[in-house]
C-alpha cells in the first residue's frame, strides 16, 4: 500500500496527514518572509496509550489525537462529534 496524504481540516495549508498515521507541516512562507514547515511532526503518546501530535494556528496550540486526524481525512461519513 502506498502512502496518501490528504490536509488536515481546520488547518489548512498548514498541516498534512497520511493514511499511516504520519504527520507533516507544509512548506510555506509565513508573513515575515521567512520559510516554515516542510518537516515531520513528532508523534507523543498520551496515559491511555493513544499518539497525538499538537497543531499551531495562530498562535493557538491544540492537542490532536490522530486517530482522529485519519478518520476525520480519509473516511467517508467520519465526523468528530
Amino acid at each position: 500500500m502506498q502512502e496518501k496524504w490528504k490536509q488536515i481540516a481546520g488547518y489548512k495549508d498548514l498541516y498534512e496527514v497520511s493514511n499511516f498515521g504520519n504527520v507533516k507541516s507544509v512548506p510555506r512562507i509565513d508573513c515575515n518572509n521567512v520559510r516554515r514547515g516542510g518537516f515531520a511532526m513528532k508523534l507523543q503518546t498520551d496515559r491511555y496509550g493513544y499518539k497525538y501530535v499538537m497543531l499551531c494556528k495562530n498562535g493557538v496550540e491544540k492537542h490532536e489525537k490522530i486517530h482522529r486526524l485519519v478518520g476525520m481525512a480519509f473516511c467517508d461519513g467520519y465526523s468528530e462529534e
